[in-house]
């Protein structure tokens, strides 16, 4: 596994994640790629004694006093920011001193001018240029040119620049945590080798990684490592080989902040110098720490996380007994806009048997602790990524951290999270925009003794207010009545009661009560009992479980006159409810007790009025202590068939009534509700549900879950149609709706029905509409929707028993006629000119077969008949059967076969285009034998085209080599092989740099040439020269300077003349044909430049045409060696020229429009 994150993502991707900048150390996320910053000259060895040449004084490393944000935040430098953006575009081909002229003319200070470079680089997308043609040599367009073509690094282009402002700088070798990095293993310095760069200012030394602020790596992925779940949500494992293999990730620019100037303490996370002053630490780490430290990435610290005394410190930990925490401690300010994800992968090869890995882990947060706790029910290796961002400035979750978790053993009679909420556990950002502020619970995690919970909130607005109960256990039906909330004065209770031990998920839903649509998910806890004497009884239903003023309250006008609030307390059993309601609106209400029946409290209501004030005065008399729910609904006059919920009340009476009027009417008593199934699809979202006449006084109440819905004229009517009752509703929008109906009576009391939940959800042409009834379950029932749906599936799925020859023609008849009968009987509905209407059956059973479809339809079934074929005609039957049945199998095998084949046909030819896709010459390679060794045709050319490409991406490799080696030969061939592969014309720019690179190559040979083609008697003249003229001196002293003597050992003609006596290997035409610019220091070069300044070829030839042959050969070698050190990132103008024993023998240094003169 590298530390490239997919995005899946990302995440996020990285929830992913959002392209989540990811991973990053996971498949999931985003990682910096050093592989060019290891080209030309990221592993020197020379490298120190390169950043001590040069003139700028360096002084020694030591670790900064102050913090970057106390001497850099981002505003303060906006003008710096906005200046370098502006940028002509000519000074890319401008030498580069008047590109740092123009960065960092007006600058304030050091900090300004270091930003101004910092943001040049880094503003450039360099894998995204792309031009026609060659830059002018020695710009800053060639050296980003060369950069993309892994010819130079970032690094020493940084320095150079930086040199040029005359700012101290030096590159820095060592180890970075990059895409090349594998969480827990050991520490591989040749794969992970990388530079950045250290520069001095203010007084103090500031690091900076200009590669890793600008280039990121996106969709690394590693087969080492599957992932199983992203923030609680299953990922499956039905995945392709070919998906599953290793992926390099395409890089991607992307400016990151971080890397200006970050903090040593947070640095040392990710890069590790090979000398450990470069730390900038006052207690360095050993490489060893460095590999075995928590892998914390930019985002951990952007977000101000910090490690807590108890968090894990190494990236490799261990479970206890099945379970592990990972602690992090939070930012005192801002910590409620931080948002979490996390991913979490299970090591290849390992097996998840038991159940599936999702809801197991469970984050949390409280006051300044972010805590991780996850709980393994099967024992392997797995990977935990932790993804952050901050709303208020980052746009994507990146990646912040991630741990390599070994679990020895599972934990035992572990079960998943009751539910995986999106935005995690305990008040966060949405709780906070919602206008809610927890008084008494601040952490996701509450633990009960005797499973009641009583939560509340500061409100900063009105707000509505809904909740949820989940359980692995129970329905959410069920559980319901264990839960209610009431709004009121400024503040918000939830009130919990669990009905047994065990872990359940509180779902909290809020918004502000004016704002109409969907109301979000903004709080969510997790609240665990391990009580096993608990058992709470249920509320009285309670509307939405929420007391007080309902949403509709004010769009239809009705106001509570003498109890505003949502609890009521009485001594005497009786209390009365004043409302005032506009005109054309009147009032109902739903009285509901645990223990009894909705139809047993219709004689304990007393409805008067309205009034000519619109006063409606609801007496209720309850019959005994205990708790009782009063629902008030209201129905406008131009719309009858419709109710709206306006306020609820738990009402609480401590007296037991001898006089109340206790009906002893139940449900039970009622013509059963229709059952539903096999509902239709309509592209209008029309739903009807027929009743039968028995039913009186109906109305309907018709809302979207967990939704703050207008008021809508129509979208629920009633209609006798012969012996039934017709409902329809209209539920255009996408969504889970809520269909209650209810009887009334003349004194306005309600009774519930039943409900129906109606499933409208979209496809390409059409919403699919599911509905299905809500019996109303008691306490302790279970139920399971999941269970239900598999069941009709299974019952409509089966099939009547097979016909064999044992039946007649007869009987065969029969059984299509009753296989017509029972499918027409199955999907009766009524005559419906409409076909956009969904229509539920009226189903007619007797009363003691409500339930019992199944058996009726079992009845049908084929009786069985007396065999009358003989034995031997039996066997041949039999075996003519198995004799079919085996031509069958062999069938569906070669079938089975065929489909294989054609299966990996297509896993070949997309492996090919994947690896096309990826660009990576080893990858293809494997992805072409492959497709070869298959033997498939290649009918759509993928192959083709892939051995193209890779002779195209060897080939052009080949030529970034060749230009790095910068041998004649060696380039002449890479050139030749390019130009054979160059089809889509794609590397036209690097031949036209190579063919550049090798011209100057070959005139560089040409001089080598013309020195070993001279004659013997030409440099016996040279030498026989007694006191030369001067120009022939210090021509033949810079030669000798280049072949490796020092400037002592020439100052003297007489010793240049010994030399120039030498003969065998010690010859002077030997010692040049051996001559390895390669090995030539810059400063030795820039002395032999220096000391030949005074004469140009001219004057040299006039006085020696031997020595003119000199010097042209030795301006060259000068030129070669300089053209190397820039190409590599180096900066002539400061490095100083080599001198014996720091003075000159030839005169002393003068700028390069000052000549030397004279002689030592």
């Amino acid at each position: 596994m590298g530390s490239g994150a997919s995005t899946n993502n990302k995440t996020a991707v990285r929830p992913k994640p959002s392209e989540t900048n990811g991973p990053s150390s996971s498949n999931s996320g985003i990682e910096n790629d050093d592989k060019a910053a290891r080209i030309n000259g990221a592993d020197t060895e020379n490298q120190k004694e390169e950043n001590e040449k040069v003139s700028v004084k360096i002084p020694p490393p030591c670790p900064p006093v102050t913090r970057k944000v106390q001497v850099f935040t981002k505003v303060l430098f906006k003008d710096v920011d906005k200046k370098v953006l502006k940028a002509p575009k000519d000074l890319m081909v401008k030498p580069f001193p008047e590109l740092i002229q123009y960065l960092t003319e007006g600058a304030s200070n050091d900090v300004a001018k270091v930003r101004a470079i910092f943001q040049w680089i880094a503003s450039i997308d360099i894998h995204g240029m792309g031009m026609d043609s060659l830059p002018p040599q020695k710009t800053p367009l060639e050296y980003l040119l060369k950069i993309k073509w892994n010819m130079g690094n970032h690094a020493h282009l940084f320095f150079s620049l930086c040199r040029l402002a005359q700012l101290p700088c030096v590159i820095v070798n060592g180890i970075n945590k990059s895409a090349a990095y594998e969480i827990g293993r050991p520490v591989d310095k040749r794969r992970m080798a990388a530079q950045w760069n250290a520069v001095y200012v203010d007084g103090e030394w500031r690091l900076m990684d200009v590669f890793w602020a600008s280039s990121c790596v996106v969709g690394r992925t590693s087969k080492e490592w599957t992932l199983l779940d992203i923030d609680g949500k299953i990922v499956s494992d039905d995945r392709d080989d070919y998906e599953e293999g290793d992926e390099e990730g395409e890089t991607h620019h992307r400016i990151n902040e971080f890397y200006f100037m970050p903090d040593p303490d947070q640095f040392i996370f990710t890069h590790f110098p090979n000398d450990q002053k470069w730390q900038l630490l006052e207690k360095p780490l050993t490489v060893d720490e460095f590999g075995q430290s928590m892998y914390a990435r930019e985002m951990f610290w952007n977000l101000g996380l910090k490690l807590a005394p108890n968090s894990l410190k190494t990236c490799m930990v261990k479970s206890n007994n099945g379970e592990i925490d990972i602690p992090f401690e939070l930012p005192a300010l801002d910590a409620i806009n931080v948002k979490f994800r996390y991913m979490l992968y299970r090591k290849a090869g390992g097996s998840v048997a038991g159940g599936q890995m999702d809801r197991f882990v469970f984050y949390t947060r409280q006051g300044k602790t972010l805590n991780y706790n996850i709980r393994f029910p099967v024992a392997g290796t797995f990977r935990l990524d932790i993804f952050g961002q901050d709303i208020t400035k980052h746009d994507s979750l990146d990646l912040c951290c991630a741990y390599v978790i070994e679990c020895p053993e599972p934990k035992r009679n572990v079960e998943p999270l009751p539910d995986n909420p999106v935005i995690g556990w305990g008040p966060g950002a949405e709780t906070e925009d919602a206008g809610m502020t927890p008084l008494t619970h601040d952490c996701g995690l509450v633990e009960t003794e005797d499973g009641c919970v009583e939560m509340k909130f500061r409100l900063k607005k009105d707000v509505s207010l809904l909740q949820s109960l989940l359980s692995n256990k129970m329905d959410e039906k069920v559980l319901e009545n264990f839960v209610i909330s009431r709004v009121e004065n400024g503040e918000a209770f939830v009130t919990v009661r669990l009905p047994k031990k065990g872990e359940y998920a509180l779902k909290l839903f809020a918004n502000d009560r004016n704002d109409e649509g969907d109301i979000p998910n903004v709080c969510n806890y997790l609240i665990r009992c391990l009580n096993d004497k608990v058992k709470n009884e249920p509320y009285p239903h309670v509307h939405n479980g929420a007391l007080g003023k309902g949403n509709f309250a004010s769009k239809l006008g009705v106001v509570p006159l003498n109890y505003p609030g949502g609890l009521i307390e009485t001594d005497d059993g009786q209390c009365t409810l004043q409302f005032r309601a506009p005109k054309g609106v009147e009032l109902f209400c739903e009285i509901h007790s645990a223990g009894l029946d909705d139809s047993a409290f219709e004689n304990c209501l007393r409805k008067t009025g309205p009034n000519a004030g619109g006063e409606t005065s609801l007496e209720i008399t309850l019959p005994k202590a205990g708790e009782y729910s009063a629902s008030i609904y209201a129905r406008r006059t131009e719309d009858p068939d419709r109710i709206y919920n306006v306020h609820n009340y738990l009402i609480i009476s401590k007296a037991d009534r001898s006089d109340a009027d206790v009906s002893n009417k139940g449900l039970n008593e009622k013509p059963e509700m229709p059952d539903v199934d096999k509902p239709k699809v309509t592209h209008k979202g029309t739903v009807e549900i027929r009743l039968p006449k028995s039913f009186e006084n109906l109305m309907a109440e018709l809302q979207k879950k967990n939704s703050n819905d207008p008021v809508k004229t129509q979208q629920v009517t009633l209609r006798e149609d012969g012996g039934e009752y017709i409902v329809r509703i209209e539920v255009p929008d996408e969504g889970e709706y809520l269909l209650t109906l209810f009887e009334h009576t003349e004194s306005g009391a309600l009774s519930n029905l039943g409900t129906y939940t109606v499933y409208s959800e979209p496809m390409a042409s059409a919403p699919v509409i599911v509905v299905s009834q809500e019996d109303k379950p008691g306490y302790g029932e279970q139920s399971s929707d999941k269970d239900e749906l598999e069941s009709r599936i299974s019952e409509q799925s089966e099939e009547p028993p097979p016909v064999t020859n044992q039946m007649s023609a007869e009987e065969k008849k029969k059984l299509e006629e009753e296989k017509k009968l029972a499918a027409n009987e199955e999907l009766h509905c009524s005559h419906n000119d409409d076909p956009d209407i969904e229509t539920i059956p009226l189903m007619e059973l007797p009363p003691n077969d409500v339930g019992k479809t199944e058996n009726v339809q079992e009845d049908r079934s084929v009786p069985q008949t007396t065999p009358f074929l003989s034995e031997e005609d039996e066997r041949k039957l039999r075996e003519l059967e198995e004799e079919k049945k085996r031509e069958e199998q062999e069938k569906q095998r070669r079938k089975e076969a065929k489909k294989a084949l054609a299966e990996k046909r297509r896993m070949l030819n997309s492996k090919l285009k994947l690896a096309m896709e990826s660009k990576d010459p080893n990858e293809l390679a494997v992805a072409i034998k492959e497709f070869e060794d298959s033997g498939f045709p290649d009918n759509k050319n993928n192959l083709e085209k892939a051995k193209k490409m890779l002779m195209l991406l060897k080939a052009k490799s080949d030529l970034v080599t060749a230009m790095s080696v910068r041998e004649v030969d060696v380039l002449e061939r890479a050139i030749e092989a390019g130009e054979a592969a160059n089809y889509n014309k794609s590397l036209n720019l690097e031949l036209a740099y190579a063919k550049r690179v090798l011209e100057h190559l070959r005139h560089i040979e040409k001089l080598r040439h013309d020195i070993l083609n001279l004659d013997q008697k030409t440099i016996a003249e040279i030498r026989s020269y007694s006191n030369p003229p001067d120009a022939v001196h210090q021509v033949m002293a810079a030669s000798y300077l280049l072949l490796g003597l020092t400037e002592d050992q020439v100052k003297e003609w007489r010793s240049v003349q010994a030399f120039m006596g030498k003969t065998g290997r010690e010859s002077l035409k030997r010692k040049v044909s051996q001559f390895n610019v390669e090995k030539l220091a810059v400063d030795v070069a820039l002395r032999a430049k220096e000391i030949m300044a005074r004469f140009s070829k001219e004057e040299v030839h006039d006085v020696s045409a031997g020595a003119a042959t000199f010097y042209v050969w030795a301006q060259g070698m000068i030129a070669e060696c300089e053209s190397r050190f820039t190409e590599s990132g180096g900066d002539l103008s400061t490095v100083r020229p080599k001198t014996a024993r720091g003075k000159s023998a030839f005169g002393e240094r003068k700028p390069k429009d000052q000549p030397t003169q004279g002689w030592a």
